[in-house]
């Protein structure tokens, strides 16, 4: 008998699901990881701009140009500010959807894994029918010798004698 597995469509589906939560979860990653690099260069800006303003103290600043230091400084503290943000949402996204993909995944597997189960289940049911069929071929093979021998008329004794001499 030919296995059909009786849900093979919803195993279809779950494979589709699985691939297309890995690619959201992979385009996320990216963004994630775009993000998080953004926020190491912001960061570096401010520690470039934050040792600008203080290597500048080898001599008297002009108050103008220690007050714009200071506002670019600011300016790039709120730019870190939001590129933190940005990356920590990127990040907490990527995991959610890293979650949902490997739920996609364990779906697509006990599914596959209850096919296994079921195919090796009917494995088992064919050579046990298999087996059912040689018995009985063997049983009617042995009943039809009895009742072929039980027609025959009993040997002669000749024939008897003859097949002992025979024998030994």
């Amino acid at each position: 008998m030919r296995f059909r597995f009786r849900l093979e469509r919803v195993k279809r589906v779950r494979a589709i699901e699985e691939r297309v939560a890995r690619a959201a979860w992979s385009e996320a990653e990216r963004a994630a990881r775009a993000a998080e690099q953004a926020l190491a260069e912001s960061r570096a800006a401010v520690e470039e701009a934050r040792a600008g303003v203080a290597g500048s103290g080898a001599g008297p600043l002009a108050p103008r140009s220690a007050e714009t230091e200071r506002r670019a400084v600011d300016a790039l503290l709120r730019a870190l500010a939001r590129r933190k943000e940005r990356a920590l949402t990127a990040r907490g996204q990527a995991s959610r959807l890293a979650d949902a993909w490997r739920a996609r995944e364990r779906d697509r597997r006990s599914l596959a894994e209850l096919e296994e189960r079921q195919r090796a289940d009917q494995r088992i049911d064919d050579e046990r029918r298999a087996a059912r069929t040689m018995d009985e071929v063997a049983l009617g093979r042995l009943r039809r010798r009895e009742s072929d021998s039980s027609r025959r008329p009993p040997p002669t004794d000749e024939e008897a004698a003859g097949r002992r001499s025979q024998a030994r």
